[in-house]
């Protein structure tokens, strides 16, 4: 198995401690008390999407500029000052995208990225944002692309080699079409000579199809939305704190399963269950009774359960106990590959994490 072990595990403890430091204030917490591996470190949290927060943390320690080498804090505070103008741009961007929305009287809710951390810390710049995450009600899935698309939206992947956006093939777009649960992303052209596009992520259901869950619960988003300041005269639709968390816990869960992510190395991410952690940080009694009440199936408790277990294993905590739902705890070790093949794995979710070839750590039985 491709595991990093020995000393670069110190490094991989800091990186675990970012979230819920930054979360709580509480950076005295962080001690830089072993020899880091800075290489592996950086891997890592240019990997997990951690490079602002990593910023944010580090900075604020005792002992930042005796332990921190030099080269890494001023990578650091370059790749934070790109992102804090990459976040400005996406919330320009995000502010005309809702005022047309509205006007023509969509029905959406914004989803992870921005909504969650200004719900969790209030401002910006803690998250390496890639693309905006918007959930449409369906009922408007064929009403969104032709705004969009006056808006000066293409519809495609932006290539950031040629910095231009290619349309998607026939085999991708029938893909689209046979989930159902995703409309093709769209990317805006941006004149800027650092960030040069605007990429927005469409979903019109909570989890996707092929994961096979029939009776999730209902989600009317003309009426199960709240309003989110961003800014001074500017807010957003988001989902109640219930429907958000099991939102991030199921899009995890199929990022875990998917063949695709899995080939890739990019299934599970820190910053995924950094999410998960954070906003249960941020649940009292009452969100919880909320959220059982919508956890409506077995198999439903049994995928949400599976993350939580391994967000208990990743920060000592115990929200499935919290929960109840240590009986539902699944025994799916499994995820649909090509050829004919099952996926297996039953490892420990540091090991995927920290994996530099991710499908390694995965063995292969036929299922036909």
């Amino acid at each position: 198995m491709d595991i990093i072990t020995g000393d670069k595990l110190n490094a991989w403890d800091l990186i675990k401690s970012f979230g819920k430091c930054y979360y709580t204030k509480k950076f005295d917490e962080i001690k830089i008390d072993c020899e880091i591996d800075w290489g592996f470190f950086l891997e890592q949290v240019i990997k997990h999407k951690l490079l602002p927060l990593s910023w944010l943390v580090l900075k604020e320690c005792g002992d930042f500029e005796d332990k921190v080498p030099y080269y890494i804090r001023e990578f650091l505070s370059n790749q934070f000052l790109f992102f804090e103008h990459k976040t400005d741009v996406y919330l320009n961007k995000v502010q005309k995208l809702s005022r047309q929305l509205d006007k023509n009287d969509i029905n959406y809710a914004l989803v992870k990225g921005i909504a969650i951390e200004k719900e969790l810390f209030g401002h910006y710049y803690t998250r390496q944002l890639s693309d905006v995450d918007l959930l449409v009600s369906p009922n408007d899935s064929s009403k969104i692309i032709p705004i969009l698309k006056n808006m000066g939206f293409i519809s495609g992947r932006y290539n950031y080699l040629s910095h231009r956006v290619e349309s998607f093939t026939r085999d991708k777009l029938l893909f689209f079409d046979m989930t159902g649960d995703h409309l093709p992303d769209q990317v805006l052209l941006i004149n800027s000579p650092i960030i040069k596009s605007f990429n927005l992520d469409l979903s019109i259901d909570l989890n996707w199809n092929k994961n096979n869950i029939q009776a999730l619960p209902n989600i009317n988003l003309e009426s199960n939305v709240v309003e989110l300041n961003l800014f001074e005269k500017c807010s957003i639709k988001v989902l109640p704190l219930e429907f958000h968390f099991l939102y991030i816990i199921l899009h995890l869960y199929k990022h875990s399963w998917s063949y695709r992510m899995i080939q890739r190395n990019i299934s599970v991410r820190m910053s995924m269950f950094f999410d998960v952690l954070l906003l249960w940080e941020s649940f009292d009694s009452n969100d919880i009774q909320k959220f059982l009440t919508i956890l409506v199936t077995d198999e439903l408790k049994a995928q949400v359960s599976w993350v939580l277990f391994h967000t208990d294993s990743l920060f000592k905590t115990d929200i499935v106990e919290s929960l109840k739902l240590k009986n539902y705890l699944n025994n799916v070790y499994s995820a649909f590959g090509k050829n004919y093949e099952m996926l297996i794995w039953d490892g420990t979710i540091e090991d995927r994490l920290v994996s530099r070839n991710e499908k390694n750590l995965f063995r292969k039985e036929e299922y036909f």
